[in-house]
């Protein structure tokens, strides 16, 4: 199926189109696949498929965000460990993997770019730190050319980085900045005053120049969703041509659509990007909760979807027919009590010890970073099979997960 970025038709008497927005139904919550990285499935009591510290030192690591280059699919994971700390970075390194499987068909088996010793190579950006909380975030191809976004300053900043191989990069420049204290000695966030920051954490998608109606640019459009102070953000969109991807004066910032036309507006200043939705009543919030997000055009589904972690509390979807909405309200995407003391660990409650990070044993398994895998969808009768990547905090290493979902009208 093909990209839309259309309202949906209307009839006389109709509210304009931005009025109007779909609404989601999640049929079956999120349910675990696979785990996808670490050595053992310790709710299984078995060996993971990737065995990814036997194979390449990496015993535990987080996110998993993907994306499509040279021909196959590509996962971007976090704060990445050995045992017990130590080589390749003895506090937080990062970790690139690659599958040829590209569409589903069960849980994929993971090659990870490594050093010549055979343990998994952090991904370095001169000049860029990437300490703990600095994480890559997302990618994309432009031919032979490998785009990354990371996290920087405890993830108070988003950069572009370039690889033509996907094991050495080179930073392009800034994509947003907070100005904030970038110790993390508070955690990431808690020091950030500017609040036009929108773009640190940074979902990417590529719209085809025939779908590209109503985005500014010329050919195919690069679109960005971002986030901007940590888990106190709504979520916003940007775009600008693929062809001018480093060219960071190009982009456009969505600022709301037309009250009367209903047409999407767009700036060249990003603290004048407005939010595509509001999160401050997410889960009973009391301000924007968004951390980690996922954006794509799902084909099977036939909608934008957005997948995010809202706080600890809440991994949601929302969905639209276009990518400056008007977007559905939240539905929850996964439950995490339905999954606590079986494959997420929560204290106090009697669980089996799940922990496989030194110094997590007693920490709570809150959920984040649900990151869809586009690809991998599905078309079934109750609308679609989502699959996803989402991290437990305990224990410390990635699930693959998969939900039923629909859409209407």
């Amino acid at each position: 199926m093909a990209i839309t970025l259309g309202a949906c038709p209307r009839e006389p008497g109709d509210p304009p189109p931005c009025a109007r927005a779909p609404t989601v139904t999640v049929a079956t919550s999120g349910q675990k696949v696979c785990q996808l990285t670490g050595d053992e499935d310790r709710a299984l009591a078995e060996p993971t498929l990737n065995r990814t510290f036997t194979r390449y030192g990496l015993s535990n690591t987080d996110l998993g965000a993907s994306f499509e280059y040279d021909g196959k699919l590509w996962f971007l994971f976090g704060d990445s460990f050995p045992t017990g700390g130590g080589a390749p970075n003895p506090l937080c390194g990062d970790a690139i993997a690659f599958t040829a499987a590209t569409s589903f068909a069960g849980c994929p088996l993971l090659s990870f770019v490594a050093a010549p010793s055979g343990t998994f190579q952090s991904p370095v950006v001169p000049g860029i730190d990437l300490g703990c909380y600095d994480v890559p975030l997302h990618g994309v191809s432009t031919g032979t050319a490998l785009y990354a976004w990371f996290s920087t300053g405890c993830m108070s900043r988003s950069i572009l980085a370039r690889s033509d191989d996907a094991q050495s990069f080179s930073a392009v420049g800034t994509l947003s900045d907070c100005n904030c204290d970038t110790t993390c000695s508070a955690g990431p966030g808690a020091s950030c005053l500017d609040r036009s920051c929108h773009f640190v954490n940074v979902s990417a998608a590529i719209v085809p120049e025939g779908a590209a109606v109503g985005l500014p640019g010329d050919g195919d459009r690069l679109l960005l969703f971002g986030s901007g102070v940590y888990r106190q953000s709504n979520v916003y969109l940007a775009v600008t041509s693929l062809s001018q991807i480093e060219d960071f004066a190009a982009i456009r910032y969505f600022g709301g659509a037309d009250a009367t036309s209903c047409a999407p507006q767009w700036s060249s200043v990003e603290a004048e990007a407005a939010p595509l939705f509001d999160t401050t009543n997410d889960n009973g919030n009391t301000e924007p909760c968004v951390g980690e997000l996922s954006v794509h055009f799902d084909t099977a589904l036939g909608r934008w979807v957005a997948l995010y972690n809202c706080n600890h509390t809440l991994d949601a979807i929302r969905v639209a027919d276009s990518p400056w909405g008007p977007w559905s309200a939240a539905a929850p995407l996964f439950e995490s009590s339905s999954a606590y003391c079986d494959y997420i660990f929560r204290p106090d409650a009697g669980c089996p010890q799940l922990a496989d990070h030194p110094g997590d044993e007693e920490a709570a398994g809150d959920t984040y970073g649900p990151y869809a895998i586009g690809s991998y969808s599905q078309v079934t009768d109750a609308g679609a099979q989502l699959f996803f990547t989402m991290s437990p905090r305990n224990p410390y290493n990635v699930m693959l997960m998969t939900a039923t979902v629909s859409a209407l009208p």
